[in-house]
C-alpha cells in the first residue's frame, strides 16, 4: 500500500506484549536493619548525634539492655570511636530509659 506522497504507508499494527518481570514482593527486613533502627530510634528519643548512634553499633548495643554499657572500660569505648561527653550522654540517656521504666 503506497501513501500518497508515494513512500510505502503504515502496516496495520498489532499489538507489542509488554514484557513482563516478576513481581518482587518485599523482602523482610533484615535482623540487621532492624538492629540498626532500633538504635537510631532509641538515640533519636534521647537526643544522641550520629556519632553516638554509630559508636553505640559498633559495640553491639541492643535497646532495653542499658545496664551492658555500664561495665564497659574506657579501652572498649575508644575502640567503637565513643570519646568522653559522648560517652557521658550515652550513659544519662541509659539513666533515663532506667528512670523511665
Amino acid at each position: 500500500m503506497m501513501s500518497q506522497w508515494g513512500f510505502p504507508g503504515a502496516l496495520p499494527q498489532t499489538p507489542i506484549a509488554k514484557p513482563t518481570f516478576p513481581v518482587e514482593q518485599p523482602q523482610p527486613r533484615s535482623p540487621q536493619v532492624k538492629f540498626l533502627q532500633d538504635i537510631q530510634a532509641w538515640c533519636s528519643k534521647f537526643h544522641l548525634g550520629d556519632e553516638e548512634c554509630a559508636g553505640l553499633s559498633k559495640l553491639g548495643f541492643r535497646v532495653g539492655q542499658s545496664h551492658e554499657l555500664l561495665n564497659l572500660d574506657t579501652s572498649m569505648w575508644e575502640w567503637a570511636g565513643i570519646p568522653p561527653l559522648a560517652k557521658m550522654r550515652i550513659l544519662a540517656a541509659c539513666d533515663a530509659e532506667k528512670s523511665a521504666d
